[in-house]
């Protein structure tokens, strides 16, 4: 997809100009500053999404050193799983019965990570809105209602 060409070349490419990796520097960089980082375990770091796809801010799995599907263990998917099982049940506090997920994954690249996105959706209400903008449709630009940063304090309780 676009999103997932974009993050394969955008790895390489902050490779090149920053003689860094991407995902470990944006981990430590987030871990540092707090605002988004929601936890982490040996192997996945949970962060709410700087921009979010949706209305609600999205939540962002990265699989710390896990490069491709093929080197992934079985525990990295409990982990995993574990996390997942946190975000729904935010979900479920703040009513949210719907959201999508993508797992993006790699060709055993050293500068990309395994990663997933949590994106809540909306049932739509009454009036006849959708979670689905013309912004985002025709403009390419997501939009949300609340600041990750906002949501984030009250996603961690979930990952206690």
């Amino acid at each position: 997809t676009n999103y997932h060409r974009a993050q394969m070349q955008g790895a390489q490419r902050y490779a090149r100009e920053n003689r860094g990796n991407f995902w470990k520097d944006f981990m430590k960089a987030e871990k540092d500053l707090d605002e988004r980082f929601i936890d982490e375990t040996e192997s996945t770091f949970w962060a709410m999404s700087y921009v979010s796809q949706s209305h609600l801010p999205d939540i962002w799995c990265i699989f710390k050193e896990t490069t491709s599907f093929i080197n992934m263990g079985g525990e990295d998917l409990t982990l995993f799983l574990d996390g997942l099982s946190g975000v729904l049940k935010y979900y479920q506090q703040e009513g949210v019965h719907s959201f999508n997920v993508c797992i993006f994954s790699g060709r055993e690249d050293e500068q990309f990570r395994v990663n997933a996105k949590i994106c809540p959706r909306h049932i739509l209400r009454e009036i006849g809105n959708s979670d689905y903008t013309y912004f985002q449709a025709l403009q390419k630009e997501p939009t949300t209602v609340r600041p990750p940063e906002s949501d984030c304090p009250e996603v961690r309780k979930f990952f206690m």
